[in-house]
């Protein structure tokens, strides 16, 4: 996984805010694993089909995929940096404020 991130700083009313303004995600997905929960008897022949489509159409399921994970963990990642670092910035660059 490569993610890049992109911080702005601004001022307002006189103080100086630092946030993640864009986050790119490059996931490099080699393969992935699943399982079915097989302890109700009445789902094992479908649990078996969806296993049967899944390994068919394994790299199909990848391109619809990949594109909405890497923003899901962009966005995630947006929102944890800048619950840190918002509102912060005298606290985590006390020589430049």
């Amino acid at each position: 996984m490569k993610i890049t991130v992109d911080f702005k700083e601004e001022t307002k009313n006189g103080k100086t805010e630092i946030y993640v303004s864009k986050v790119k995600t490059i996931l490099n997905i080699k393969m992935f694993k699943y399982k079915f929960d097989d302890s109700e008897k009445d789902l094992v022949q479908l649990h078996e089909a969806l296993t049967n489509i899944i390994n068919e159409n394994e790299k199909d399921i990848f391109i619809k995929v990949k594109p909405v994970l890497e923003e899901a963990v962009s966005k995630l990642v947006i929102t944890v940096i800048n619950n840190v670092v918002r509102n912060r910035f005298e606290q985590l660059f006390p020589n430049e404020a």
